[in-house]
């Protein structure tokens, strides 16, 4: 799973041909870049709209949507200390 390459390049400048792997973010890039995507569609601050803002974020050619939505939960329920994300995985 990567960044697609328009957003990887913020912080990674040599990306503009290639995604960037997700792991090579630390939490506040992640944090940043997701404040980002909501700003851009005045979307709330909510668990749902984070898992929606890194979803746009990111990429995965040979991934199911499904595994996609649950690695993006696991990873935004660690970096943002919430269970929520893991909570709402199990009423979807």
């Amino acid at each position: 799973m990567e960044l697609v390459p328009e957003w990887a390049a913020m912080f990674f400048p040599q990306a503009e041909e290639q995604g960037v792997p997700l792991v090579a973010f630390t939490s506040s890039e992640l944090r940043a870049l997701i404040c980002a995507v909501r700003r851009r569609h005045d979307w709330r601050d909510t668990a749902k709209m984070n898992v929606r803002a890194l979803k746009e974020l990111v990429r995965c050619a040979d991934c199911e949507q499904e595994i996609v939505e649950e690695t993006l939960c696991f990873y935004l329920a660690i970096m943002c200390d919430d269970v929520s994300y893991v909570v709402s995985l199990r009423r979807s």
